[in-house]
């Protein structure tokens, strides 16, 4: 195993206390050392640990991101009798929670915050996926110690994991979101904060604006379109629309990371990144405007699956597909 480097990673915090000053002035206090967001609990536990509206404006004032995390005790993910039945109902109680602060689309996880016996490990691995069946996997995540997390990644119960414990290893730190360190805490004015890692794994729909518009098309079309959570299917709206007149001329690949990296809303992913990877398929293979949706989806592909996550990859390729095939320009044989 390599050992980590921790040199150029991004900061993260989570704590429990309220500022005597202000969450407006501790929020200034976070961007100003370069912190990039906040982990905060909301839903379960003690009142005065959750997040509230005021703290989220703060938040998004100064540029810090959000997450939530839902934990009222060690032994959330295996003190029942029905784990699976725990993680929805743990889900339920923060996401009306999160609602009620205003939140639109956020990552939220639940907390295993013990280390896990064989037989507490599956049924952690349970009460993550309830969690998550309530939550929306693509934005549900998982705190616990590596044991649980190795055991959550194996059943791909959850899209990103928060380690508890020791210093992981390079190769963990490759599908790990965050390390809590806790060898020792960070003060900010009166408030004490642990200090997480931001590692290689991804970490989709950060809370990083107000904007009640951009949250409600993040939920809307990324979680209600991708993953079906609507209950109505896939309805051809905005992506077909969108794609289709992208075919109608071979120009409009340009719009293409704008179109993805505003879907998917993962921080790991920007504009320029999914632009490099369009620029080298079409480099590799340049199509006329006479040629047809099908030798033009396999360049489109190629960027979809390197900017989506693999979960979701198949289907948002087969509905583009369908959508270049379904609005395909006169004279092009489709």
């Amino acid at each position: 195993m390599t050992a980590l480097n921790l040199n150029g990673r991004r900061r993260w915090v989570d704590f429990r206390a309220v500022p005597k000053a202000g969450w407006d002035k501790l929020y200034a206090a976070f961007a100003a050392d370069g912190v990039e967001g906040a982990i905060r609990y909301s839903g379960l536990g003690a009142e005065s640990k959750q997040i509230t509206s005021a703290e989220r404006q703060a938040a998004a004032k100064h540029g810090v991101k959000l997450i939530v995390v839902g934990e009222l005790g060690v032994d959330d993910a295996w003190k029942d009798a029905n784990d699976y039945a725990a993680g929805q109902a743990a889900a339920r109680t923060v996401l009306a929670d999160v609602k009620r602060e205003g939140f639109g689309s956020v990552a939220g996880c639940p907390a295993a915050d013990a280390h896990a016996t064989a037989a507490q490990v599956p049924q952690a691995v349970q009460y993550a996926k309830g969690f998550a069946s309530v939550w929306g996997k693509a934005l549900a995540g998982m705190y616990g110690f590596l044991e649980v997390l190795r055991a959550c990644r194996a059943a791909n119960a959850v899209t990103w994991h928060w380690l508890a414990g020791s210093m992981p290893s390079a190769e963990d730190a490759r599908w790990l979101t965050f390390w809590q360190d806790n060898r020792g805490t960070r003060r900010y004015l009166d408030v004490e904060v642990d200090i997480n890692w931001r590692l290689d794994g991804p970490l989709p729909g950060t809370e990083d604006e107000l904007s009640k518009t951009a949250e409600d098309q993040i939920q809307s079309v990324y979680i209600g379109l991708f993953q079906g959570s609507h209950g109505t299917g896939w309805t051809a709206p905005p992506i077909a629309q969108t794609v289709g007149a992208m075919s109608k001329q071979l120009a409009a690949l340009a719009a293409l990371p704008g179109l993805v990296a505003q879907l998917v809303k993962d921080p790991n992913l920007d504009e320029a990144t999914v632009t490099r990877i369009v620029d080298d398929a079409v480099a590799k293979h340049t199509p006329t405007a006479e040629e047809n949706a099908a030798q033009m989806l396999p360049i489109i592909e190629q960027a979809v699956r390197a900017a989506v996550p693999a979960e979701l990859a198949d289907d948002v390729v087969a509905r583009i597909g369908a959508a270049l095939t379904a609005t395909a320009p006169a004279g092009t044989g489709a």
